[in-house]
This record gives C-alpha cells, sequence and structure tokens, in this order.
C-alpha cells in the first residue's frame, strides 16, 4: 500500500473505530444513578388529598425527587423528567400544600402557565413540611410496591 493510502486507511478507521471507543468507556445511557420508579397515596386522617407536593430528600448526597398529589391523593416521583423515578437509597420525606393561582400574562399577553404559591392556610400539619420533623422515612429499591402515606392532624 503506498503512503498516502495508508495514512487515509488509517484516517478512515479512526473516524469508524474512535466513537465506538469512547461509547464503550462512557457508556450509551445517562450519566446518573439508575432510577427506580416510585409511586404511591397521600391521606390525611384517612382521605385523599390533591395538589400536595410529596418531595424525598436523601440521606445522603444525591439529588431530591418531588411528586404532586392527584384528586384521588395518588403521586409519582421525579427526580430530573417527569415520572423518570429515583435513585436507590434512604430518604427523607416531606408533604406541602400548594395553590395554584390564575395563569399571569407575559409582555406580549401570553399565558405562562400556572403559578405555584403556597396556601394561606395549609391543610398539612407543618412538622410533615420539614424531613427534620416529618417522621417519613423511606428506603428506595429496585421493585417496591407503591407507598401509602398516612397523615393525621393530631
Amino acid at each position: 500500500m503506498p503512503e498516502a493510502s495508508l495514512q487515509n486507511f488509517c484516517q478512515k478507521l479512526l473516524v469508524l473505530v474512535l466513537p465506538i471507543f469512547v461509547l464503550m468507556i462512557t457508556g450509551c445511557g445517562s450519566d446518573g444513578p439508575e432510577l427506580i420508579p416510585v409511586s404511591g397515596t397521600v391521606t390525611l386522617n384517612g382521605t385523599p388529598i390533591d395538589e400536595v407536593v410529596v418531595t424525598f430528600v436523601p440521606h445522603h448526597a444525591g439529588k431530591p425527587a418531588m411528586g404532586l398529589t392527584d384528586k384521588q391523593g395518588r403521586f409519582s416521583l421525579s427526580t430530573t423528567e417527569l415520572d423518570d423515578g429515583v435513585a436507590v437509597g434512604p430518604y427523607y420525606a416531606t408533604v406541602t400544600s400548594i395553590d395554584q393561582g390564575a395563569t399571569r400574562p407575559d409582555a406580549q399577553g401570553l399565558s405562562t402557565g400556572l403559578e405555584m404559591h403556597p396556601r394561606q392556610k395549609s391543610i398539612i400539619p407543618e412538622r410533615y413540611t420539614l424531613f427534620q420533623t416529618s417522621g417519613l422515612s423511606y428506603e428506595v429499591q429496585d421493585g417496591m410496591e407503591p407507598i401509602s402515606i398516612k397523615l393525621t392532624s393530631k
């Protein structure tokens, strides 16, 4: 093989092999830990609560996860994308009530979506709003069943 032809062959081979090598080293998937689907229900004195935020805060380093309950009190937790799940490990949990305000127009008069703000008087007892006082702690693991968060006003 002439030298110019060999150089051209090596360049083409490098273009084909380099991306495969990079994928083998870095991996094809996401750069974070595997996320496990976590869902459940929230009740207060046995009654499902809607429009409350369930937050999971990791005991150690990691990202928190959040979910909003529907009218039946059901939620699904998200870490970086909607319903993507939670990394395996121990978590403290909090439950916080919110109000969905009216939509607010931007400078062009277009709606920017729902504006979230705290309720004037929370239906959730204050102790459940802080992970230090909530008493709610969960171990996220593969194949776990839906969580039932049972709050009481007493």
